[in-house]
């Protein structure tokens, strides 16, 4: 595999399921916006222990604001509910997979559309972060989100 004209491309998925009946009651899908600072920190100084900038991918977050992402972000407009850890894995090569999920009695009565990643639980920098068309959650529903990176 050649790496000539390696691109970072991300794409994700928030998926609304209702817990009283078992069915999902809603979805959405993306593509994200890496952060300038995110590429830099997470990628480029990442890659050498002697850079104090480097930094990996730890936390996901939520926000209520469809505010387009600008690469030159660092904080998760709107963000809302605790930041929550992520499970990683390779899904393929050169894709890492992220998820986590917030329960019933967590985020509700709130419109998600935004997401993001995050090095920390508070504070921290963020590697990327998307926005999707607004969802309402209610306390009958669990919120699961896919994010994944894709180097190809």
């Amino acid at each position: 595999m050649a790496f000539e004209n390696l691109a970072i491309k991300g794409w994700g998925r928030v998926e609304l399921m209702n817990v009283r009946t078992g069915k999902l009651d809603g979805f959405t899908e993306w593509e994200n916006t890496v952060m300038e600072l995110g590429f830099d920190d997470f990628l480029v100084s990442g890659l050498s222990a002697d850079l104090a900038d480097g930094a990996s991918i730890s936390h996901g977050a939520i926000g209520s604001t469809t505010t387009a992402p600008n690469s030159t972000n660092t904080v998760l407009a709107g963000e809302f509910e605790t930041r929550q850890d992520l499970t990683g894995t390779l899904a393929s090569v050169g894709t890492l997979s992220l998820t986590w999920g917030y329960g019933t009695n967590e985020a509700t009565q709130s419109n998600v559309a935004r997401v993001g990643l995050f090095n920390a639980i508070t504070n921290g920098k963020m590697f990327s972060e998307a926005t999707f068309t607004s969802s309402a959650k209610t306390t009958d529903q669990t919120l699961n989100v896919t994010y994944e990176v894709r180097f190809s």
